[in-house]
């Protein structure tokens, strides 16, 4: 873990011109693994976008459906479920695992 100081500035940012640069607040952050399970979620994103396009130009199964077919059926909702926990962390900025993605 790293502390990092994050500055605030005011209207028209940065300026060399004004008193401390603009700066109107500042904080000490403590950074922890988020960041990496960020660029975690990332990845698996854009794998997930691949592997969507490749799973919808799949043509349409025949009924009753071979077992094959049915395998494939479940890894693509099993698949779908975990991109969509990737979706909820990222969007709830709940970075501190990848469990469920």
């Amino acid at each position: 873990m790293a502390n990092v100081t994050v500055l605030t500035y005011g209207p028209g940012g940065y300026d060399t011109s004004k008193p401390n640069n603009n700066v109107v607040d500042s904080a000490i952050v403590t950074l922890d693994p988020a960041g990496i399970t960020l660029d975690s979620l990332q990845n698996k994103a854009q794998a997930a976008l691949t592997n969507n396009i490749a799973a919808l130009a799949l043509p349409t199964p025949s009924f009753p459906l071979s077992n094959a077919a049915q395998q494939a059926l479940v890894n693509q909702v099993t698949a779908l479920t975990r991109q969509m926990d990737a979706i909820i962390r990222l969007l709830l900025n709940v970075l501190d695992s990848t469990d469920g993605t």
